[in-house]
């Protein structure tokens, strides 16, 4: 098969998505699959699993938008079918121009996204649904004109697909697809000093970021270190500088993605990632406990969520362990609701663990 596939970030971009991009393109590349890629990007790909065309982020944003909905159009042209994780709008007018189908992976509601971004909208995703002010409800007919050209549309939790059925979308056409865990691996560990905690992701104004900076500067025995790039760095690195933490954040920027995920832990006492302003007051009421590990929300689904549980149990058996379920993944968690199914689950033993269900 031939998959025109449609990204709005890739490497050396940091996120989701340029994580997705590069792993999903060369899984169907080993299949005998080709595969096209249409991207943004500040300049040369630092991947390369199969031909990739960027468009500059340097250009106005129409003309690059634009020109991502034109080389996607002749990309789908030679292509069986177009894939596209982000820049729906542009993959909507690529597959009309090039008559194909198109599928869309779903993983946020976009309009959300952007009314967030833009200031017009600072609640939840649940409540955004019942918004009705005049440039959010331009911001949702946009999303569902670009979603109901789809052919098809994969979410990663039952409870995004729930909200998207919301749009009047056709149910049929949306499939719950939980993304998978990275392999487990032996871990080269970095010595932290303790009460380090470590967030490793794409700097958004979504990660709410500025709300651990001013923690941090509550815990004088406390540090940061922020691992990632994204459009709000510079933002970030003024609040920082500005916080009477200054001293105790350190911005890496953008690591390989195995350094990023695994090296910044210590063993003696670990904190594994952190999501700002998904668990405020929880680590501070659990601290009794010796280690406290912070599990993302990307990888932390169905048995997912209970491999990266053993995944800390087995190198730390007095872990407590943090589950993010504000995320739109771990609305989600599949076979896992409650304590007693989380202890119960082969292999794991009973690992403390606070489930935060905000």
């Amino acid at each position: 098969m031939r998959i025109a596939f449609l990204t709005g970030i890739w490497p050396p971009d940091v996120g989701g998505p340029a994580t997705h991009g590069p792993d999903f393109s060369r899984f169907l590349v080993a299949r005998g699959h080709t595969v096209r890629v249409v991207t943004m990007g500040d300049g040369e790909p630092a991947e390369r699993p199969c031909e990739v065309d960027v468009v500059s982020r340097k250009l106005p944003f129409p003309l690059r938008y634009g020109l991502v909905t034109l080389r996607g159009a002749r990309a789908a042209r030679s292509a069986d079918v177009l894939y596209a994780s982000a820049t729906l709008g542009a993959s909507a007018a690529a597959s009309v121009l090039a008559r194909r189908p198109f599928v869309a992976k779903l993983t946020s509601d976009p309009a959300y996204e952007r009314a967030r971004r833009y200031g017009l909208f600072s609640g939840t995703t649940a409540d955004f649904q019942a918004a009705r002010s005049r440039p959010v409800r331009m911001l949702k007919a946009v999303r569902n004109a670009s979603l109901r050209r789809a052919h098809t549309i994969v979410v990663p939790s039952a409870f995004l697909a729930r909200i998207a059925e919301g749009w009047g979308l056709d149910a049929r056409r949306i499939h719950v697809l939980t993304n998978p865990a990275p392999p487990p691996r032996e871990i080269d560990p970095e010595s932290l000093p303790a009460g380090t905690f470590a967030f490793v992701g794409r700097l958004t104004e979504a990660k709410d970021l500025p709300t651990a900076i001013a923690a941090l500067g509550l815990v004088p025995e406390a540090r940061l270190v922020i691992v990632g790039d994204g459009p709000d760095r510079a933002e970030l690195e003024r609040v920082a500088a500005a916080s009477p933490a200054a001293a105790r954040i350190e911005f890496r920027g953008a690591l390989p993605r195995g350094d990023a995920r695994f090296r910044l832990v210590r063993h003696d006492n670990p904190s594994g990632r952190f999501r700002a302003g998904q668990a405020r007051g929880r680590g501070a009421s659990e601290a009794r406990h010796p280690i406290l590990a912070f599990l993302d929300a990307d990888v932390a689904v169905g048995r997912d969520f209970l491999w990266s549980l053993d995944w800390v149990h087995r190198r730390w058996p007095r872990t407590a362990v943090l589950g993010y379920l504000s995320g739109y993944n771990l609305h989600d968690l599949g076979l896992v609701h409650t304590l007693d199914q989380v202890h119960g689950a082969e292999p794991i033993e009973r690992v403390p663990v606070i489930l935060d269900r905000q």
